[in-house]
């Protein structure tokens, strides 16, 4: 399990790739995308001009002009808890009876989720899946809408007011 991200073109190119290959395939099980995303990148398949014919099938998918250059520059590898984002599904399962703040991958201060540096996540990925992080997210998300709601009550009802006034 991961996370792709990319410039226009980078993703332009991967996802017709991901559909190529579903195509080719027919894969309809459950994780069949991991394996198509492996075998795209792993194979070098993205590095080929997004405008070109693949030449395992000899089908062009791409629509864009023949002219531009539209070739994936580069791909970054980063392993879970080194990148921008840490996916956190590996440790939050009924076969992991350690807990993310045991492994030192929560701050006991902020319950921030870090990468394997200490630094902290910019992006949890499947936090969902993690009962410890899953309710600290909950806890937060209801006291970011509750500071919201108090802040912003005296400028909707003055809104309403004055729209309610003026008429």
């Amino acid at each position: 399990s991961g996370t792709t991200l990319g410039g226009k073109i980078a993703m332009e190119s991967y996802l017709r790739g991901m559909i190529q290959s579903f195509d080719e395939t027919r894969c309809l099980k459950i994780g069949c995308d991991q394996g198509h995303h492996n075998y795209l990148i792993h194979t070098g398949r993205l590095q080929w001009n997004a405008t070109e014919t693949i030449p395992t099938t000899g089908i062009s998918y791409s629509t864009i002009a023949r002219n531009r250059t539209t070739r994936v520059q580069r791909i970054d590898y980063f392993a879970q808890g080194e990148g921008a984002v840490n996916t956190l599904s590996i440790f939050c399962n009924d076969r992991k009876p350690a807990t993310l703040r045991s492994m030192g991958l929560v701050d006991n201060r902020t319950d921030e989720v870090l990468n394997f540096d200490g630094s902290v996540s910019p992006v949890i990925h499947q936090f969902d899946r993690c009962l410890e992080i899953n309710g600290i997210l909950k806890q937060k998300e209801a006291d970011l809408w509750s500071d919201w709601k108090n802040k912003t009550k005296d400028v909707l009802v003055g809104i309403q007011t004055s729209n309610l006034s003026s008429s």
